[in-house]
């Protein structure tokens, strides 16, 4: 299952459920489905094309998360359409 997958899936089946919590601040799987959805299609809009190379610099936090849980069209997996991405942990996809 890709990453956009997971997220219609629990967008689906647990819309309401918390789909990321930072401190007093949170989102709902279709809340982040209608954003992700929103942020993909405004990248698709502005000319992002499939074998494009997109930087994200960001810390960690909500809108990240979004940024990173859709890609901008359902033939692109995130693998193709975010690569090289470092997480302060250290760990890369």
């Amino acid at each position: 299952m890709r990453l956009h997958d997971f997220l219609d899936y629990r967008a689906r089946e647990h819309g309401e459920a918390a789909f990321a919590v930072q401190g007093d601040r949170h989102i709902t799987y279709h809340a982040a489905q209608a954003v992700a959805n929103r942020l993909a299609n405004a990248l698709v809009d502005s000319g992002l094309q499939p074998g494009d190379r997109l930087a994200i610099l960001s810390k960690n936090s909500i809108e990240y998360m979004l940024l990173i849980s859709h890609p901008p069209r359902q033939d692109w997996s995130p693998s193709r359409s975010i690569t090289g991405s470092h997480l302060p942990s250290g760990a890369i996809f």
